[in-house]
């Protein structure tokens, strides 16, 4: 067969094919063939990647439950107990109830606590030394929340502060600390929020004391008297207690939900917290685009105290954030937390306390005014996420500001390195045109994603009572509000502008598959590695999660190219299921992302 390249016609180039034997004349694909062919392709990827989807959702959920033990009361004295951790939940949360402000609840939970903490000190050995520092704490501050600016004035709040030290340690050791309110919120007892946040600590302080392990650094537990009024027992220990500038790091535990694992939302100033959790988390649960959406939440907690407002102290803040729908409610029950919870939080807390107090990084007020600003933060919060609680992903800024800018790369060079075969395509601008037009495309059918479940939930509101069930029942989301987000995302394909094809040099019908998923798909990888680059270059935190989506998604594409030479052009369910598998990743990622976050 010979080709040769006829005259111009108008802007557009043709291609005719001569042959030694006659051939019928290729009609003109009429649009609504393109149309048909995109829509039926699509709903077809669809209902694949939807039960794909569902066998993940079932296997992620199974596997990370399993991995979380949760050990009983009786347990081994030289592990974290989640057994034990409750008894301290029921007895605050069920036995006093109501821990509010002003309350009697408050001044038992307080006696309760100090009682605790008195009865593991004189179990103590004589190789560390415990220091317990009950205060009641007074001050005024303005505080910006939610765009307003509040000034607040207290007095007499408590605050419970325990100093473990080797013997020999001196007394203006750098300090990590532990952060946990025993205050709770108004008509709730509280038992997540945050009685679970007390157990934990005096759990933890349990296993250094039975164990004997002596901390390389001091630690500090401060069970936090006051945090429901606006940070103020936080702010009374950062401008008043004696070892406020001793405190070279801490962890703040928190919760939005009944039910953990932990979840890491935000991390600094600087990028050794995240290193450190990197390191040291038994089982991880973070990742940083947290950081760019914990800003949008109406809420705060007392990490802004410690680290921006009134410190420069290098911390985590860390929270309970699943059945979020009984956090500040009469729910908010010791029997909701599930199982596990506590445990992974126990096994991630000693494990932190273990990295911090051994690092060379760990530096007191006095020391951090002496570094310069480069040197304290480094170039800027690192990307890190967690994969199913097995491991931690982690780089630093710099890196990704060069690996976030690759797939944007490959994508523009794409229509040049492609082939007519691979793409469906004679011309590098007919590439660039579909590549274009699949990125629009992509977008609409985002955008109408995200609108028609809007609108399903307004039209709800017309007819339901129950607005909110989706919230507690997270199930009923996905039947309510699936189905019309794979409308939204099908419609753009059905519309899509089949007409256009004959004009972008397609010279057979059926390369015309070809086209609309070799168009479909580098568009789609276009948009992600768009959102990437320019979120990265705006110094946010969430384009990992777009990089690394649009990484696994370019070799998809050749894979199944490659498999339908293969096994033929009508087994579409080997095939597709090859463009999955090459994406299996993020896929995972998306479904334990979707259930934990």
């Amino acid at each position: 067969m010979l080709r040769r390249r006829s005259v111009n016609q108008g802007s557009e180039e043709t291609i005719q094919t001569v042959n030694t034997r006659k051939e019928s004349p290729v009609n003109p694909v009429p649009g609504h063939a393109g149309r048909w062919v995109s829509f039926s392709i699509s709903l077809g990827a669809l209902i694949m990647l939807g039960t794909f989807y569902a066998l993940l959702l079932v296997l992620t959920n199974n596997s990370y439950q399993k991995r979380i033990a949760p050990l009983p009361a009786n347990a081994t004295f030289a592990r974290f107990s989640e057994g034990r951790a409750m008894k301290h939940v029921w007895y605050l949360a069920h036995e006093i109830g109501g821990r509010q402000e002003g309350t009697q609840g408050l001044i038992e939970a307080a006696i309760y606590i100090k009682e605790e903490v008195e009865f593991l000190k004189r179990r103590s050995s004589s190789n560390i030394r415990i220091e317990i520092d009950e205060s009641s704490v007074n001050g005024s501050f303005n505080l910006h929340f939610l765009g307003q600016r509040i000034t607040l004035a207290y007095r007499n709040h408590t605050n419970i502060a325990v100093r473990v030290a080797a013997i020999d340690a001196s007394e203006d050791a750098t300090a990590v600390m532990v952060n946990g309110h025993f205050d709770g919120p108004l008509a709730s007892p509280g038992a997540a929020d945050c009685a679970s946040c007390v157990a934990s600590m005096l759990e933890s302080l349990r296993y250094i004391i039975e164990t004997d392990w002596v901390p390389p650094a001091p630690i500090i537990f401060l069970f936090n008297g006051a945090e429901e009024l606006f940070l103020l027992g936080s702010h009374g220990f950062m401008t008043t207690h004696r070892w406020r500038s001793l405190v070279g790091a801490f962890v703040n535990i928190e919760a939005s939900g009944a039910s953990g694992p932990d979840f890491v939302v935000q991390s600094g100033p600087g990028a050794w917290p995240a290193q450190i959790y990197a390191e040291s988390a038994i089982i991880p649960m973070a990742n940083c685009a947290a950081q760019d959406v914990f800003p949008f939440i109406p809420g705060d907690t007392d990490y802004r105290i410690f680290s921006q407002d009134f410190g420069d102290i290098p911390g985590l803040d860390i929270l309970f954030l699943l059945d979020g729908y009984v956090y500040h409610t009469p729910y908010d029950r010791p029997e909701r937390i599930s199982h596990g919870s506590l445990q992974a939080r126990g096994e991630n807390l000693l494990a932190l306390l273990k990295g911090f107090t051994s690092s060379c990084e760990l530096k007191n007020a006095a020391e951090r005014s002496k570094i310069s600003k480069i040197d304290k933060f480094g170039d800027g919060k690192p990307f890190f996420f967690d994969f199913l609680g097995l491991f931690m992903v982690y780089y630093s800024r710099k890196v990704a500001t060069f690996l976030h800018l690759f797939p944007l790369f490959v994508v523009i060079l794409m229509p040049f390195l492609a082939s007519e075969r691979s793409s469906g395509f004679t011309t590098v601008t007919s590439r660039f045109q579909a590549i274009i037009q699949g990125g629009m495309v992509h977008c609409f059918g985002f955008l109408l994603a995200i609108l028609l479940p809007v609108i399903m939930a307004v039209l709800r509101l017309c007819f339901s009572t129950t607005a909110m069930t989706w919230f507690g029942r997270p199930w009923v989301a996905v039947g309510v509000f699936l189905p019309s987000a794979m409308v939204g995302l099908l419609i753009p394909k059905a519309l899509e502008l089949g007409d256009k094809i004959p004009r972008w040099n397609i010279r057979k019908a059926d390369v015309i598959q070809v086209a609309i998923i070799w168009g479909s798909h580098w568009g789609a990888v276009g948009v992600y590695a768009l959102e990437s680059a320019v979120v990265t270059l705006l110094g946010l935190n969430s384009g990992f999660f777009t990089f690394w989506w649009a990484l696994f998604m370019m070799p998809a594409l050749s894979i199944h190219q490659m498999v339908s030479r293969i096994v033929g052009k009508h087994s579409m369910l080997l095939s597709v299921s090859c463009y999955l598998t090459c994406r299996i990743f993020n896929l995972i990622w998306s479904n334990y992302g979707a259930i934990y976050c």
